[in-house]
């Protein structure tokens, strides 16, 4: 979930956004944006959002569904 929040605000969407389309609060939004910063060292939600934009091919490879390869019929 972290990993989408950020790139989410990679791609700028708001808290309020980030919960709507996740279908979560945005307390749970502040949460997982807290976890980020205190992981990352980051003290301002704005040098998270400056991480996320540079870093956001990476944010965007992690952030993909694992692939299976089993076929549905």
């Amino acid at each position: 979930m972290e990993t989408k929040v950020l790139s989410l605000l990679a791609e700028g969407y708001s808290d309020k956004e980030i919960a709507q389309t996740l279908f979560v609060s945005a307390r749970t939004v502040y949460f997982h944006i807290n976890n980020l910063k205190d992981k990352l060292q980051i003290d301002k939600s704005s040098h998270l959002i400056k991480f996320a934009v540079e870093n956001r091919k990476l944010i965007m490879k992690t952030d993909k569904p694992a692939q299976s390869n089993s076929i549905v019929k």
